[in-house]
């Protein structure tokens, strides 16, 4: 199960429990995933995978 922006949704764990095929899985859906943060967890047998995308700089505040 992997939950990400408020979904949840089943995917197969030889995908869920690798960072880099997970985010090579989501990225045309969420491209936010790139530099989000990856839990996993075990819940009655079950892997739950938790997606935070983390806060991206934008714009060039305190640049000259």
């Amino acid at each position: 199960m992997v939950k990400i922006e408020g979904q949840e949704f089943p995917l197969d764990v030889a995908i869920a429990e690798d960072d880099n095929l997970l985010k090579a899985a989501l990225t045309p859906h969420y491209p936010s995933i790139k530099n989000a943060q990856i839990t996993r967890e075990t819940r009655a047998g079950q892997m739950i995978v938790s997606i935070v995308k983390k806060a991206e700089h934008k714009g060039s505040y305190g640049r000259r």
